[in-house]
């Protein structure tokens, strides 16, 4: 008897412990509208009035999520199907964090499933699934300094209002430029560091064999440049509030 309650106990530890792995949540949601419109348009003075438009009806994307909570450590997972630009759109993605010692890592992945019988010839091309790889970015933090490696805006906004360049001119490669630093999404790596509450800076690094990713402004090289080189750059930003 006292060997069969060794053995329950044991069983019911086993259990306790695996218990969290199937801690998932799931949900699934949708959208559905309908709208009733009558819309009166007339071509010029002279013409008619020609009345339109009537009951319309729309079925929205249908996600299924799934996700899980273990302490500091997540994850999710999630389908979305919609219809869109004439074709079928679904996107599978994932992301999730894990936390060791004082560090969290997280990172993510978004891919549109193909399409069966899609012709690139004579569809849209959105309709035909993934084009290419999908990229992304690993950030690692511990609450203080940021560490961020892979396809990210790694340096905040820093761009004020404007129309051109500072002398009115059109700059760079023909684009209407605004005063200040290109902060696109880029591939590098971005070190930031919490100063205090009101105060960051980071510094960031980008080294890419893409000839369009200048800082994630989107400027290409020129053809006469071939295409045997790469693209890279160095950054600094600083945000914060400064009182007396």
């Amino acid at each position: 008897m006292k060997q069969l309650s060794k053995i329950m106990l044991a069983a019911v530890a086993s259990v306790a412990l695996a218990a969290p792995a199937f801690a998932w949540d799931f949900s699934a949601s949708g959208s559905a509208s309908a709208q009733f419109n009558v819309t009166t348009t007339q071509n010029n003075a002279q013409a008619n009035a020609l009345s339109g438009g009537g009951v319309g009806s729309d079925g929205g994307a249908i996600t299924l999520s799934s996700s899980n909570t273990d302490g500091a450590n997540s994850a999710a997972l999630a389908y979305s199907v919609n219809w869109a630009d004439g074709g079928l759109d679904e996107t599978l993605s994932i992301s999730g964090s894990k936390k060791v010692g004082d560090w969290t890592g997280s990172a993510g992945a978004s891919y549109n499933l193909d399409r069966y019988g899609c012709s690139n010839t004579t569809d849209n091309l959105s309709r035909c699934g993934q084009s290419a790889v999908d990229t992304t970015s690993i950030t690692v933090t511990d609450g203080t300094m940021t560490i961020v490696l892979g396809d990210a805006s790694h340096l905040p906004g820093q761009n004020t209002a404007s129309g051109s360049v500072a002398s009115g001119t059109v700059g760079f490669s023909g684009d209407d430029d605004a005063i200040g630093a290109r902060v696109g999404g880029y591939h590098g790596v971005s070190l930031g560091y919490k100063i205090s509450d009101t105060m960051n800076v980071t510094g960031a690094y980008q080294a890419s064999g893409d000839v369009g990713d200048a800082c994630g402004s989107g400027d290409a090289g020129h053809a006469s440049e071939g295409a045997y080189h790469g693209i890279s750059g160095t950054g600094v930003a600083f945000n914060g509030t400064l009182a007396q």
